[in-house]
């Protein structure tokens, strides 16, 4: 910890002078992205974003929690004379890890062929799951325990957060396929649905009507789903999907891919 508080204590005073805090520090210039506000002097208050942001009140866990200085910056801003200076102000949405904002966004629709519950919409910030196509082509057990195993890439403190299961699908699958592929990913996605949070799938083929019915016989009565088609997505990406429009024969669904890994 010793050796990198200097660093840490580097990037407090650079932070600070971004809000026109404290004297400048000699690497200011050399940090900053891009440009420094015109009036720093002239913000009452700051919030913070990004995994950074959920470390500021983390007071309880080891600082090497995550394998990086989160912890030990967030504490150290906490008792930074930014804290003293300027108002901070709780947000509601950290997003956890500010790399998801450095990504690009596509924006699609997907009508007419689609099956969702309205009052689970919209949706956003939804991580997605992408199963290969040797996954697609196993029977359904083993394409569940397959899904089953790549959800443990995504428990973060021993939470399951909702996922999107993302698939090719077939172009003109028969009945039996169907079947196939609905059986395999109502057991695979189990973990998810019996928290009670919606069965989420997005389909590159145009078959989300058909599998969002046959997906519902395996669910509980009346659980929330949402399955949309002719959307690519992989993993790494995020998507959002909106309210209804086009009378509710469309979903416009937005799909947020990062830059960089």
């Amino acid at each position: 910890i010793e050796k990198l508080e200097p660093i840490i204590s580097i990037l407090v005073q650079v932070l600070a002078n971004a809000s026109g805090v404290g004297e400048k520090s000699i690497y200011y210039d050399l940090l900053i992205t891009n440009h420094g506000l015109s009036n720093p002097e002239t913000v009452s208050s700051v919030t913070f974003s990004g995994g950074v942001a959920d470390c500021i009140n983390d007071v309880d866990s080891s600082w090497d929690r995550y394998g990086d200085i989160g912890l030990l910056l967030g504490r150290s801003l906490k008792e930074s004379i930014l804290f003293k200076e300027r108002q901070i102000l709780k947000t509601e949405e950290t997003i956890r890890a500010t790399v998801v904002g450095a990504g690009s966004h596509t924006a699609d629709v997907s009508g007419s062929t689609i099956s969702y519950t309205e009052d689970t919409l919209p949706v956003k910030n939804i991580p997605v799951l992408r199963l290969s196509l040797e996954d697609e082509l196993v029977n359904p057990e083993e394409m569940s325990r397959r899904i089953q195993n790549k959800l443990e890439w995504f428990v973060s403190d021993g939470e399951l957060p909702l996922i999107a299961l993302a698939l090719q699908g077939e172009k003109a699958p028969s009945f039996k396929e169907i079947q196939r592929f609905a059986e395999g990913i109502a057991l695979g996605m189990k973990p998810i649905w019996t928290m009670g949070k919606p069965l989420l799938v997005i389909i590159e083929s145009d078959m989300a009507k058909a599998l969002g019915n046959s997906l519902f016989t395996y669910l509980p009565e009346g659980h929330p789903i949402i399955c949309v088609d002719s959307i690519q997505a992989k993993n790494g990406d995020y998507v959002d999907i909106g309210m209804p429009v086009a009378g509710g024969a469309v979903l416009p669904v937005i799909i947020k891919t990062l830059v960089f890994n």
